[in-house]
C-alpha cells in the first residue's frame, strides 16, 4: 500500500512550523515570568501592555501558520503582508534615532559602531531570509489554489 503524496509542499510545511512553533513557545513561556519583566524595549513599551502585544503578535503568527498548514490562500496572502510589514517596520525602527538610543541603552554600551554594525548584520540575515519565505509563498500559490478547488 503506497502512501499518497502530500498536497502540502515541504516549503509551506517549514514556513507554517516556523510561524507556529516559536510563537507557541513564546506565548506559553510568557506566563512563567513576571509581567513587569516583559518589554518591547525598541518601542519603550513595558509591563502589561508589552505582555498583551506579545500575546497578540504570537496569536497572529499561530493563526497564519495554521492557515498555511491547511493551505488557505487567504492565509498565504496575509502572511506575505505580515512578514513584509514586520521587516519594513523593524527596518524603519533601526534607522530611527529613538531606536538607536534605546538599543545603546539596552545593550549597555556607548560604542558608536555597535548600532551600524548591528543594523548591517541584521539586514544581511533578515532580508534574504524574508525574501526567500515570501518567494516560496508566492511560488507555491498553485498548491493553495488546488486545495481551495478541491474543498
Amino acid at each position: 500500500m503506497t502512501k499518497a503524496p502530500s498536497p502540502r509542499p515541504l516549503s509551506i510545511k517549514i514556513i507554517a512550523a516556523w510561524l507556529v512553533v516559536p510563537s507557541l513557545c513564546r506565548s506559553i513561556l510568557q506566563f512563567f515570568g513576571p509581567v513587569s519583566a516583559h518589554e518591547w524595549w525598541f518601542l519603550s513599551i513595558r509591563g502589561l501592555p508589552a505582555f498583551a502585544m506579545s500575546l497578540l503578535w504570537n496569536a497572529v503568527a499561530i493563526v497564519l501558520g495554521t492557515g498555511l498548514w491547511h493551505l488557505r490562500d487567504s492565509a498565504r496572502k496575509v502572511t506575505i503582508g505580515f512578514i513584509v510589514f514586520n521587516l519594513v517596520s523593524i527596518t524603519v525602527f533601526r534607522f530611527s534615532q529613538t531606536y538607536q538610543e534605546a538599543f545603546m541603552k539596552h545593550a549597555g554600551s556607548n560604542d558608536p559602531w555597535l548600532v551600524p554594525v548591528g543594523m548591517v548584520l541584521a539586514a544581511a540575515i533578515q532580508f534574504p531570509m524574508v525574501g526567500l519565505v515570501v518567494w516560496f509563498l508566492i511560488k507555491r500559490k498553485a498548491a493553495f489554489v488546488k486545495s481551495s478547488l478541491s474543498a
